[in-house]
């Protein structure tokens, strides 16, 4: 399912954040993995009973390039400790450096998209956003207002490996990590 199809109110900023993740996943977030884990912490604490629209089953959801996003809300009763999903976390920034030549280029794919009419998002709109988001060369950006208020989004960029570790776990009975 395409995340425009999972979140029909995605905005195009949210649209640039994901395929910004895609590239250089959540590094731009760690100082270090300590102030990472208590910005875990308070933002899990955050959301607790806030899970509206989560599926309980749907801890990773696959944003490409070998990546996905832990849904924090989801974790509960997974077995997936805060600890865990930090390391998680930390050794995929460590591992993922992606770069701005391949950034353009899937910003390119995003365009094409809208070209297309696969996107709800008018070209214009999107050349726009560009304009301006290059010229600020490309920085991590936020969820739109529209984004975070509707989907209250709280995940971690992580490695697909970690999903398909605990899937393989999962299904033989193991799930504590």
């Amino acid at each position: 399912m395409s995340h425009q199809q999972r979140y029909p109110r995605m905005q195009i900023q949210d649209l640039v954040k994901l395929v910004y993740q895609n590239e250089f996943a959540g590094g731009h977030m760690i100082a270090d993995a300590e102030s990472s884990l208590q910005r875990l912490r308070a933002e899990y604490q955050a959301l607790a009973g806030n899970c509206d629209g989560v599926n309980p089953g749907e801890v990773f959801i696959g944003i490409g390039n070998g990546l996905c996003r832990l849904q924090l809300a989801a974790i509960e009763g997974t077995g997936i400790r805060l600890t865990t999903v930090n390391q998680f976390f930390v050794n995929t920034a460590r591992s993922r450096r992606g770069d701005l030549a391949s950034l353009e280029q899937k910003l390119e794919v995003l365009r094409a998209c809208c070209q297309a009419g696969s996107l709800p998002h008018s070209l214009e709109d999107l050349h726009d956003f560009l304009l301006t988001y290059r010229a600020q060369r490309y920085p991590a950006i936020s969820h739109s207002a529209v984004y975070r208020d509707h989907y209250k989004p709280a995940y971690r960029v992580v490695d697909s490996v970690y999903r398909d570790y605990r899937d393989s776990r999962y299904s033989a009975g193991s799930m504590r990590y």
